[in-house]
């Protein structure tokens, strides 16, 4: 049961990393 939280979890890191990657290059 914890799997679909730590996958939530996984998504949202993910999409942070993205955010400030994109933030970085502009």
């Amino acid at each position: 049961e914890q799997t679909p939280y730590i996958s939530v979890v996984d998504i949202l890191r993910a999409r942070r990393s993205t955010g400030l990657l994109k933030a970085n290059v502009k």
